[in-house]
């Protein structure tokens, strides 16, 4: 394909869901840019992208090592340095970075080309572009490449990109068919009670899980449960694993794997149940089904990009509250604490059995 664009810069700060929600774009680009680099959060982000674009070498800014003594305005101007150094032609804010921030940024940057959203410094840019109302943010990101005179390519928006590293799958596959030949395992769902650092509002409560996990080794036999998470949820999952009944068909992973053995894990898994978090997003993009419990936050607006989402939700009057400036929630989050184990545990019936999936036959296909 012929490269339009000689280097193309995203500014994508946020999570690992956000990163996710960007990979359509940066499908897209990749096919009219010479060369793409990015400003992300943190190195997790950087290995996402590295995972599901192997072949690409990209070049990075990580916003946490942009750090000066706890200085906001010398950890800006450090930021803008190591811009200027990458010397792109365009600089694009992604759908959801703050407008006015990324504006600045861009600004300074002295590149000629600065594409961003619709905020009190629009003037800084040299493309505004306005969300639409309703559509998800991965949607939104349609408006990028429009600007730039590239279009989605059929079917493009929701494409599973995938590709699982042989030596990786192999070790998960072969470890997971022990487990089940051990237990008598016939399926198994991965689990993901976490929802970052800061916005516990978004967690169904523990003890929920935890009856939920009893309801199905109840109900439907020989489930094997893969509880996943990153280093802060350790107590979290290791409280829900020393709680349920059937300890024997609960595995833990929760701190002991890196972002892609855990896409391993995710892509070997029938199913995943998972708050709104990047596990969730990450479990989509694998190309899993996804059990999403929501309350504080819109599925339509940020849940995983995919068909195979099946979100649970009271959809009470004051919810979806979730936005900048009200990320830590009311405080009593009965959006989600309302929600009953029965809701959850019946949606899992309905994708677990009438979906045709009670077997083995996927993971052992893969």
């Amino acid at each position: 394909m012929y490269k339009k664009y000689k280097h193309i810069h995203i500014i994508n700060t946020h999570g690992i869901g956000d990163v996710i929600m960007m990979f359509p774009l940066v499908s897209i680009l990749i096919g009219s840019s010479k060369k793409i680099s990015f400003s992300l959060k943190s190195e997790t982000e950087v290995n996402l992208l590295r995972i599901f674009f192997r072949e690409q070498n990209f070049e990075y800014i990580s916003i946490k090592d942009c750090i000066f003594k706890n200085n906001k305005f010398f950890q800006f101007i450090l930021y803008i340095y190591q811009l200027r150094k990458l010397k792109p032609d365009i600089i694009i804010s992604s759908f959801g970075m703050h407008p006015e921030i990324t504006a600045l940024a861009s600004f300074f940057s002295l590149v000629r080309k600065r594409i961003g959203w619709s905020g009190l410094l629009n003037f800084l840019n040299t493309t505004t572009l306005k969300a639409i109302e309703g559509k998800h943010k991965s949607e939104n990101h349609e408006l990028i490449t429009k600007s730039l005179g590239i279009t989605y390519q059929k079917n493009q928006k929701k494409k599973v990109l995938f590709n699982p590293n042989k030596k990786l799958l192999l070790k998960y596959k072969n470890l997971l068919k022990f487990y089940q030949n051990k237990h008598n395992i016939s399926l198994w769902i991965s689990i993901a009670p976490g929802s970052g650092e800061i916005e516990n509002h978004k967690r169904w409560p523990q003890n929920k899980f935890t009856r939920l996990i009893n309801a199905i080794h109840e109900k439907i036999p020989n489930i094997g449960i893969i509880l996943l998470g990153n280093r802060i949820e350790i107590n979290l999952n290791e409280s829900i694993e020393k709680s349920v009944i059937n300890k024997e068909l609960v595995f833990n992973f929760t701190g002991k794997t890196s972002i892609e053995e855990t896409a391993h894990l995710l892509y070997l898994c029938n199913l995943t149940i998972a708050n709104c978090n990047g596990l969730s997003h990450l479990a989509s993009a694998v190309g899993s089904k996804v059990i999403g419990l929501y309350g504080p936050t819109d599925p339509k607006f940020t849940g995983p990009f995919t068909s195979r989402l099946f979100a649970v939700s009271l959809k009470m009057s004051c919810s979806p509250c979730y936005k900048r400036g009200y990320i830590t929630g009311c405080g009593n989050p009965v959006c989600l604490s309302d929600l009953t184990v029965k809701q959850v545990f019946d949606t899992v019936q309905k994708v677990v059995i009438k979906k045709n999936e009670y077997s083995i036959g996927r993971m052992c296909a893969r």
